[in-house]
């Protein structure tokens, strides 16, 4: 699936998230980049302002509004807190979509990596 050319208005409903934080991510730059958006290096991403990608962002991108969910998938799929809102995982990067197929939901009866 390419996403460079696909709009969040034409993504399928079952499209998983680490495609759609893809997307949020790049549409971030032109869109809210008050919002958040990718750091220089393009491998770490910050929230700038929740409160407002709660408001008017993240309904547009994924089923729940809350960021307090948008947070629990980031920890589900293995992305590291840096702290001050911000968000590392080794396969997803700047301009990687093929990072997204790497990034694996744990449950809660799974190890995450590095654990136990």
């Amino acid at each position: 699936m390419d996403l460079e050319q696909l709009s969040i208005e034409d993504a399928s409903p079952d499209m998983g998230f680490p495609w759609r934080l893809y997307l949020l991510l790049r549409d971030s730059s032109s869109e809210f980049p008050e919002v958040m958006g990718w750091l220089p290096c393009g491998k770490v991403f910050q929230i700038h302002d929740p409160e407002e990608m709660e408001r008017s962002v993240l309904k547009r991108y994924f089923t729940s509004s809350k960021y307090s969910s948008f947070r629990r998938q980031l920890i589900a799929y293995g992305f590291t807190s840096l702290g001050n809102r911000k968000y590392l995982h080794e396969e997803f990067n700047k301009g990687n979509q093929q990072g997204c197929e790497k990034l694996v939901r744990f449950m809660k009866s799974q190890p995450r990596k590095g654990k136990g």
